[in-house]
């Protein structure tokens, strides 16, 4: 056999060599997994460091809710380049369960392998949200510490840094209070002790659950000057309701007035969303209510001037809003045309709640004394954002024995308006009167849940009857407990029927629908008989409308 040369076999050894790619060149690209950031009540961002190490890279996360990554989801694949120094990558998750634990690791390839981070972790959900509210109960030597938290659904615990420190920068803080994990702001409270009298002290309300922590504005109090904000706990001994004399359940306003007392005029008064409509407003630290029912009242309940929202506790030596002090705050409560033009009084706010700065419910109860007299009127609030309840419809069928015309009293077709007037009563003058579209011209329409009816024959009358404002049309059934329309009690509903220059001040009575009909929306057909007494009187005057186009 011939012998290669050397030169040859050096040839040969170096093209041996020099086969085979990139086998033995380059490392594993090096990442680092980072934290996650922008993490929100459904998402986050996904974070990592990737040096690709000279070689081309793609890279990705991997995550899940399994702490161990056993299972998981990948992210869209990311080019990361060739260099030899750190790039940083993200991705973002979106949809994801509030409250849950995510755990995630950066992966990253080149041609020499594939390199896996550490597993990072984090927990959508909203930090809690927190308003630092002011001290009260202030002596010389304590004072309580008041704030609101909202746990935004995740489970939160509370507490206050407090100290000598404007910025707090040192502080102390206050023992752990639970503030639980709903989505309603609650009051958060702490109590501190042993102060030195005339030193200004700084405090917070701090909240955190597993999406991080909150802290407050900060406010300040100096123990030794009187409280800025209400007594809590109110004075034992203050006016309340007596056991069982308000409703056991939904919003409501009850009334009491001593004798003697000018503005409820010695009644008492009960209004539910069943049978008043009422209206419960708070901005900053003012509250206002308004009742519209068989009377209509405005209620209105100021805070001293640093309070941004109501806080728990009793306000008192007030005077008239809005003349009132505003260190102190104020009170009014007017209707029926009665207001006091100087007052005394207070309120309590035996539990209040709001939920992003808007209020969510309370309790209020007041005292009011008119013009520096001892007669009182007194009141509590209950109020609830989530009562939907709605005043009832018509009773349907009607009730038995309510007046409808004798037999043969009406004519035996075609439209007609009858009236029939007991002796004594005012409109009707104890005749009575039978129209027709031969007779008369008979005019009947109906807007919404109003019906208005014209009658011009020998005498002229008006008549118009509303159903409660729950309502877009007129229903068969009874309206009963009704007032003058327009003045009526607009759950309940009104009647007025007048004419000949004579009319009703006030009046009481009732309407019954005993058949109607509409066609996409215009009123084609209708029944109605009716029963109305002149500013409460026994004599009533009675009608009944039949209308059929």
């Amino acid at each position: 056999m011939k012998k290669l040369s050397p030169f040859l076999l050096l040839i040969l050894i170096i093209g041996c060599g020099g086969g085979g790619g990139t086998s033995g060149t380059g490392s594993p690209p090096t990442v680092s997994t980072l934290p996650a950031t922008s993490v929100s009540a459904t998402g986050g961002v996904l974070n990592a460091s990737v040096t690709a190490n000279g070689l081309a890279v793609s890279a990705w996360f991997e995550w899940g809710a399994d702490p161990a990554l056993g299972v998981y989801d990948n992210t869209p694949t990311q080019s990361v380049g060739s260099g030899a120094s750190g790039q940083l990558i993200s991705s973002s998750l979106t949809a994801l369960t509030g409250g849950t634990t995510y755990y995630y690791r950066v992966v990253a390839s080149n041609g020499v392998g594939t390199s896996r981070g550490t597993i990072g972790s984090f927990t959508p959900g909203l930090r809690p949200s927190v308003t630092t509210l002011l001290a009260n109960s202030v002596t010389t030597t304590g004072a309580t510490l008041n704030g609101y938290t909202t746990p935004n659904g995740l489970t939160t615990n509370a507490w206050f840094e407090w100290g000598t420190d404007p910025a707090l920068s040192v502080y102390d803080y206050t023992s752990t209070l639970t503030a639980g994990s709903g989505t309603v702001a609650r009051l958060a409270s702490a109590t501190l002790v042993g102060l030195s009298t005339g030193t200004n002290y700084y405090f917070r309300v701090c909240a955190s659950n597993i999406s991080g922590i909150s802290r407050g504005t900060i406010s300040s109090f100096m123990p030794g000057l009187d409280s800025p904000g209400p007594d809590d706990p109110p004075p034992s001994g203050l006016w309340q309701p007596a056991s069982g004399a308000t409703p056991p359940s939904g919003n409501y306003v009850y009334l009491i007035s001593d004798p003697g007392d000018y503005i409820g005029v010695g009644h008492s008064y009960t209004y539910t969303q069943a049978n008043a409509q009422f209206s419960v407003s708070a901005t900053g630290g003012h509250l206002s209510t308004n009742v519209t029912g068989d009377e209509s009242w405005h209620g209105n309940f100021q805070a001293m001037t640093p309070l941004t929202m109501l806080q728990p506790g009793y306000y008192d030596s007030l005077q008239r809003w809005p003349f009132h002090n505003p260190v102190r705050g104020g009170l009014d409560w007017s209707g029926e045309g009665r207001g006091c033009n100087t007052l005394t009084g207070w309120f309590t706010v035996d539990n209040v709640t709001y939920d992003t700065g808007a209020l969510t419910a309370i309790d209020l109860r007041f005292e009011q004394h008119c013009e520096g007299g001892a007669p009182a009127l007194h009141g509590q609030v209950h109020w609830t954002s989530d009562d939907n309840a709605v005043p009832p419809g018509p009773i349907y069928p009607p009730p038995s024995g309510l007046w409808q015309p004798a037999p043969g009293a009406t004519p035996p077709f075609g439209n007609y308006v009858y009236l029939q007037s007991d002796p004594g009563d005012y409109i009707g003058a104890g005749q009575t009167y039978t129209y027709t579209q031969a007779s008369a011209l008979l005019s009947v329409n109906a807007s919404g849940g109003h019906l208005s009816t014209r009658i011009d024959g020998d005498q002229s009358w008006w008549g118009d009857f509303q159903a409660m404002n729950t309502l877009a049309q007129l229903q068969p059934g009874y309206y009963g407990d009704l007032q003058r329309y327009p003045f009526h009690n607009p759950v309940r509903g009104g009647l007025s029927w007048w004419g000949e220059g004579r009319g009703c001040n006030t009046l009481t009575g009732w309407f019954i629908v005993d058949n109607v009909t509409y066609d996409t929306g215009a009123l084609t057909a209708i029944d109605l008989r009716f029963e109305q007494h002149c500013e409460g009187g026994g004599p009533a005057l009675h009608g009944q409308i039949h209308w059929a186009p």
